[in-house]
């Protein structure tokens, strides 16, 4: 749909697979809520005129390797955004300038039915804004690349016994991983870390600019037993042996 209008008053409903919903520049409604599952399907609203205008969504429930896209200046505004009920493999990306804006963004899993191996990439000037961010499950990643994440009370997920035990954690946890020069969480609530929680700062040739604050929060806690690691790539190695070598007192 190109600057083209689309309106219901019902739930839009998009299943099946290798099927695209593609709004360039134009005005998308549902009045209720909005549910997609299937495999290999896409969504992609691009472009600064165009608009996503729903009250709740619950993407990827069920779906697999299946993608969200907003980019161009794309701006969505709506309550919540659920990625439950067993979705896997999928990716949610907020790029080139795009706003997302929610109460909720929450990476839900019910039962055994886990959501796992799911991907949000909030990239190139990228915002997805929300009250409360989190994920449940196992083996999601939150890569922010340039982009930036605000939000409330932030929370990566606790593993789930039933799908891996301490030993696993390495290969099963949750992650935020920030990419590039100018990656930011801003966070006015608290920062939980439940087990297996992973952060990466993956460090760009030449550093971080100075004064660059890469992740404000209020408070920051490890919780539930959590084992939280954080890992550095890319330091430069001459800056890793000074860091090495005694310090003069």
């Amino acid at each position: 749909m190109e600057d083209g209008f689309y309106e219901s008053s019902a739930m839009f409903r998009f299943q099946g697979q290798d099927m695209s919903v593609i709004v360039s520049n134009g005005h998308f409604k549902s009045a209720s809520a909005f549910s997609y599952d299937g495999v290999r399907n896409a969504v992609r609203i691009l472009g600064p005129k165009a608009t996503f205008d729903i009250p709740n969504a619950y993407i990827f429930s069920g779906a697999t390797q299946s993608t969200y896209e907003f980019g161009a200046g794309a701006i969505w505004s709506m309550s919540s955004i659920y990625m439950a009920n067993g979705g896997c493999s999928n990716a949610f990306v907020v790029t080139g300038g795009a706003i997302v804006t929610n109460a909720q963004f929450h990476g839900r899993s019910y039962g055994k039915t886990s959501t796992y191996g799911n991907t949000v990439r909030i990239s190139d000037g990228g915002m997805l804004v929300c009250t409360n961010y989190g994920w449940d499950g196992w083996d999601n990643t939150t890569i922010i690349s340039n982009g930036t994440l605000s939000c409330g009370q932030l929370n990566i997920g606790d593993i789930r016994d039933d799908v891996a035990t301490e030993a696993s954690l390495t290969d099963t946890c949750n992650r935020v991983v920030f990419q590039g020069t100018s990656p930011k969480i801003v966070s006015t609530g608290a920062n939980y870390m439940r087990r297996g929680a992973l952060v990466r700062f993956e460090v760009p040739r030449g550093g971080y600019p100075e004064g660059a604050a890469l992740w404000e929060c209020s408070a920051w806690y490890c919780d539930y037993g959590a084992a939280a690691r954080f890992e550095l790539a890319g330091v430069d190695e001459e800056l890793v042996r000074s860091l090495e070598k005694p310090m003069d007192v």
